[in-house]
């Protein structure tokens, strides 16, 4: 891989977080495989990683004028609890480029210097502002340090510079039954309602958020923000309204295109597809709708009974 297929894969990897409303927290890019830390308030892993798995590979495959797979298999997850093992995995992940036979022997320095010339990491962004993106969520992670912001980015430098001298152990050690990295208490709790019920730990979201929204609570609270009925929301011909409340509706509601199609007017998949398309090329052009569009996201009297539905605590 050259540095124009890692910006491919950054770009590649933004676009499905905003697609699947999913929040990445940490990553590493290395040069045969890929770490990520990722929340999901709905619980679409699979759907997530399935689109960027293939919109990846079919972008790469386009540019090098090749065919065929380019993942080996199935992505392997693993589900994480939170305030045990979050900030500590981060700085794990941030880690991966210096753990190689190469850097056996080489100082703590020399270890300590690439990694601040890796920009394939999340690791530049945590400590220094400059190289923040804006689609990370960098919050998560120092809030831990309960200070405030350029305190903590210092804060995790220190935090990292320590496992540069003394390496932790490997964290993929401690996981209980293949795929919990948590406590005894966390881990038995994951079993006792995940497993013994045959569900997929794939599609558990990692960390502590589970429970997804209903279609008619997300067409509510659009068409609370705009003050119009419900029934307007669903009802109109098109418009920035109609596109919005479809998106959000596929962020946050796991529901197919088509299923939601059906209640936008029985309209089609392509067309809840369409409208979703011509709302992210708008917004590209247009900051005030593209600022309207992140207060329905962020704005507290509109999330706060999202967050209190999706937020249950494992």
């Amino acid at each position: 891989m050259d540095d124009g297929d890692y910006y491919l894969f950054l770009d590649t990897l933004k676009d499905s977080v905003e697609t699947y409303g999913v929040s990445i927290i940490s990553y590493v890019l290395m040069k045969n495989h890929y770490h990520f830390i990722v929340e999901t308030p709905n619980a679409n892993l699979s759907k997530f990683m399935k689109h960027f798995n293939i919109t990846y590979a079919t972008r790469f495959n386009k540019k090098h004028q090749r065919e065929g797979h380019l993942f080996q298999g199935r992505f392997k997850s693993i589900v994480i609890e939170e305030d045990s093992y979050l900030l500590t995995l981060s700085r794990y992940i941030h880690l991966n480029p210096i753990r190689t036979k190469y850097f056996e022997r080489k100082s703590p320095k020399e270890k300590l210097d690439y990694l601040l010339s890796y920009q394939w990491s999340t690791l530049l962004g945590y400590i220094n502002s400059k190289y923040k993106k804006d689609w990370i969520n960098y919050e998560k992670i120092l809030s831990y340090f309960k200070k405030k912001e350029n305190q903590a980015k210092r804060s995790y430098f220190s935090f990292t510079k320590e496992a540069v001298k003394n390496p932790p152990q490997n964290l993929f050690e401690e996981l209980k039954y293949q795929m919990v990295l948590g406590t005894d208490s966390f881990a038995k709790k994951i079993k006792q309602d995940f497993l013994e019920k045959e569900k997929s730990i794939r599609e558990l979201p990692s960390l502590r958020q589970l429970k997804c929204l209903s279609l008619d609570l997300v067409i509510e609270k659009v068409a609370d923000f705009f003050g119009v009925d419900k029934t307007e929301v669903i009802q109109r011909r098109g418009g920035n309204i109609k596109q919005i409340a479809m998106d959000l509706c596929y962020k946050y509601t796991n529901l197919s295109q088509q299923e939601i199609g059906k209640s936008f007017g029985n309209v089609d998949y392509s067309t809840v597809s369409q409208n979703r398309k011509r709302l992210k090329q708008k917004m590209q052009s247009d900051q005030k709708l593209s600022s309207i569009y992140m207060k329905i996201v962020l704005k507290k009297r509109v999330m706060k009974s999202f967050r209190s539905l999706m937020a249950r605590k494992l």
